[in-house]
């Protein structure tokens, strides 16, 4: 029994009194292990440090106010610790409001946390209360300047209230301090996203995936940043990664819906867009994308029952507006076509689309100065358009002004050669400028891209009369009539063509007709 007592009392731990002596001795070692003892140990050892603060040692009376100093610290870190935990439940919650007592209530204990100061600052944030959101933060990082969480929340802050250069500065800090913050690397780069800098998001992306590759929603974000530099293949690529990884992730499906209506892959794009309306009905772009892709199979009905569904619930959403303005001038309704972009025009004026597509409506209702003026507008925005180009050149020729108007649809086919109507208009021109070979041509080449152009089958018919061929304008003019059966111009062209081979009761039947 007596051995065991001793053994006991060899193994006790130091009390503080000896641990405080032990801070008097001259060898550094056994200092050292006093202090670490003496911490851990915490609120035991305060009593016996305050007495040995007050020590006439001065080395003895520094070195036990350095660690009353640390233990209250802690003391004070746990302490708060839970109502810190409270503070963040209520701001997930949506409770700001009692979020900010309860971080106050933090701060009350211990004046210097920083994780109160983070948490109260996200909690002015969610009030719109940018002042006291960016003085938390700064309080934040001059109490740890070397605490990355609080630099990124900092940038975070930044980024909501745009200031871009200084979000990437306080994001980049947070990796200089600690290059595997992982959620920096997301922050910084959903910042080079809202400063169109889609290269350098991508490589944040890429980097933070490096670090955490089961990340669905990073790659649903690389992929929305590689759209966007028309990486199309690379964007289907990394949703079909966020789809596998997630394949409840609506936005996953929503993004690569569009980058295949991208690659005119139209029945896909609806199909990926109708899979994240089912997961995500409250998610307009994915109506959005699906009304682009029901659009360009004909089915302006689905398009526009998708449009409105958008417009009900936003609008004034630039998105739904520009597509149904777009579906409506292309199904002849020129007014609400108009109306529409009228209204993009007064939300976003400095979209070339809107401009343009309101122009080709006006060109449409005959309209020409106003179409000319619109189109004009589109090209000081963007001298790229190439549909703007075509419709100004359309209604130039409608004007009158045949030189102009090939000149508008030759820089349209310079920067697209597949655009069959600026062909068509090309070949419509030549016909009154007396180039009826080159009419022939345009037209023949629109044909080649659109079998199914009436337009461009009527105007090649009337090149055709001016040249005498009226066998080859009456098969023309035939076939404009078979794709649509209430054509005037055709039943016209053939009548003249007709007329022109002596066939009077033919063209009175056209004509007729």
């Amino acid at each position: 029994m007596l051995f065991f007592l001793a053994t006991v009392l060899l193994f006790q731990a130091p009390s503080a009194e000896k641990l405080i002596d032990d801070l008097r001795s001259t060898n550094a070692g056994t200092r050292a292990k006093a202090r670490e003892e003496l911490k851990r140990m915490g609120k035991a050892a305060v009593p016996a440090l305050e007495n040995a603060e007050r020590d006439p040692d001065p080395d003895l009376s520094l070195s036990s106010r350095a660690l009353l100093k640390e233990i209250r610290e802690a003391l004070a870190v746990d302490a708060v610790k839970d109502v810190v935990k409270s503070g963040l439940d209520k701001q997930r919650s949506g409770d700001p409001d009692g979020a900010i007592a309860e971080f106050n209530r933090a701060l009350e204990i211990h004046p210097r946390s920083v994780d109160a100061f983070l948490g109260r600052g996200g909690s002015w944030l969610a009030k719109g209360d940018v002042e006291k959101a960016f003085a938390d933060y700064d309080k934040a990082i001059d109490l740890s300047p070397d605490s990355p969480v609080a630099y990124r929340a900092r940038g975070d802050a930044r980024t909501s209230r745009d200031d871009y250069r200084g979000a990437i500065a306080d994001h980049s800090r947070a990796l200089e301090l600690d290059p595997k913050y992982v959620e920096a690397y997301w922050s910084r780069a959903f910042t080079w996203r809202r400063w169109s800098s889609w290269e350098k998001a991508i490589e944040d992306y890429t980097r933070g995936l490096e670090l955490k590759p089961d990340h669905a929603e990073a790659y649903h974000q690389r992929a929305y940043a590689k759209a966007a530099v028309d990486d199309v293949e690379g964007a289907i690529k990394d949703c079909t990664k966020a789809i596998e990884l997630n394949p409840k992730l609506a936005e996953a499906f929503g993004t690569r819906g569009y980058a295949r209506l991208t690659k005119s892959d139209y029945d896909a794009a609806i199909a990926d867009c109708t899979q994240a309306i089912e997961l995500d009905p409250k998610l307009l772009q994915p109506f959005n994308t699906r009304a682009a892709a029901r659009a360009r199979k004909d089915d302006a009905e689905g398009a526009i029952e998708d449009c409105d569904h958008v417009l009900d619930i936003d609008p004034k959403n630039v998105d739904a507006l520009l597509t149904r303005g777009w579906v409506k001038v292309r199904n002849d309704d020129d007014d609400g076509a108009i109306e529409d972009c009228t209204k993009v025009i007064a939300l976003n004026p400095n979209l070339a689309d809107a401009w343009n597509n309101r122009g080709w409506a006006k060109v449409n209702k005959a309209d020409y100065d106003g179409a000319i003026a619109d189109c004009t507008r589109a090209l000081e925005i963007d001298n790229r358009h190439a549909f703007a180009w075509n419709n100004r050149g359309r209604a130039k020729v409608f004007k009158g002004a045949y030189d102009e108007g090939i000149e508008d649809c030759t820089e349209a086919l310079r920067l697209n050669d597949q655009l069959s109507i600026a062909w068509d208009n090309r070949g419509w021109a030549k016909i009154y400028r007396g180039d009826y070979e080159g009419a022939i041509a345009d037209c023949s080449r629109a044909l080649e891209l659109d079998p199914k152009s009436a337009k461009a089958l009527n105007n090649r018919a009337l090149a055709k009369i001016n040249q005498a061929d009226f066998d080859g304008a009456i098969a023309d003019s035939t076939r404009a009539f078979a794709l649509d059966d209430t054509d005037t111009e055709a039943l016209c062209n053939r009548g003249l063509a007709k007329l022109g081979k002596g066939a009077v009761d033919g063209a009175i039947a056209d004509y007729t007709k």
